[in-house]
């Protein structure tokens, strides 16, 4: 089975009290191979989004990004909120873009009605499909997979990114999901992502938080880099014979076979 190691980010893996800020070429020597940047929340972007995505340049770090779909009372429609995150990337390479959609803690209000977190869902993706000129896929847990379900055509065949995190003392937790295949049952046929910790070796990977969410990318990085929308190099064709030389070597065969005529 082949996956390639990512980690998602945000503000919450730098100490805003240090001058220092985490750098992603750090996670490179810790064997990461790409990330799934914050980008923005309601109306609002992630403060440290612009310098993450400078540094996914200057690194030649894969990165996709993704926005928090915010339900509480008196937030921005759907809508806005995803042309508010697609408006971050007027003048950059667009990307994947994916929806967050979840109730993270206790302290959040319950869930809206199943048919309004789906209609803000939709209309968060039609604007992040067209602005940023791919299908945005869908991140979540399984507590609000059972919520929605059961789930419409229009979502249950876009990416997927599950939020899954197990937690295993005693092992290296990366080699351990490496080639994990008992997953849950999930109603999704198009799994990308699996967000499987997130205590993942922040600091040695080069953040000032000593946690870090990572996940795996369902692929190899070719197939990473072929899913944000890159465009490939073509193979380098075989080289064409050199039909001089080839006359040359079929000459000195025949001259051989004559010598050896009777």
């Amino acid at each position: 089975m082949d996956r390639t190691l990512l980690c998602d980010i945000s503000h919450y893996q730098d100490n805003d009290f240090t001058p220092v800020k985490p750098e992603l070429g750090h996670l490179k020597d810790a064997g990461i191979q790409g990330a799934i940047l914050r980008c923005s929340e309601n109306l609002y972007y992630d403060h440290l989004f612009e310098y993450y995505w400078g540094e996914s340049i200057t690194h030649n770090f894969p990165a996709m990004v993704y926005g928090f779909l915010d339900y509480w009372p008196g937030s921005a429609d759907a809508g806005a909120q995803g042309k508010f995150l697609v408006s971050a990337f007027t003048n950059k390479t667009k990307t994947r873009a994916w929806c967050d959609f979840e109730r993270p803690s206790m302290s959040f209000p319950i869930l809206p009605p199943r048919q309004n977190c789906l209609d803000m869902i939709h209309n968060w993706m039609d604007q992040t499909d067209a602005g940023m000129g791919m299908e945005s896929g869908l991140y979540t847990n399984l507590f609000t997979i059972a919520y929605l379900s059961p789930l419409p055509s229009w979502l249950i065949n876009r990416p997927f990114w599950l939020a899954w995190p197990i937690i295993k003392s005693g092992v290296d937790i990366i080699q351990y999901t490496r080639n994990m295949t008992e997953l849950p049952t999930i109603p999704f046929t198009n799994r990308k992502l699996w967000q499987f910790t997130w205590t993942g070796p922040g600091i040695i990977a080069g953040m000032e938080s000593a946690g870090l969410d990572l996940d795996w990318f369902e692929g190899t990085m070719e197939n990473l880099e072929v899913f944000l929308g890159k465009e490939l190099p073509s193979p380098t064709p075989p080289p064409q014979p050199d039909i001089k030389q080839q006359l040359i070597v079929l000459l000195d065969e025949v001259a051989t076979l004559v010598e050896q005529l009777p």
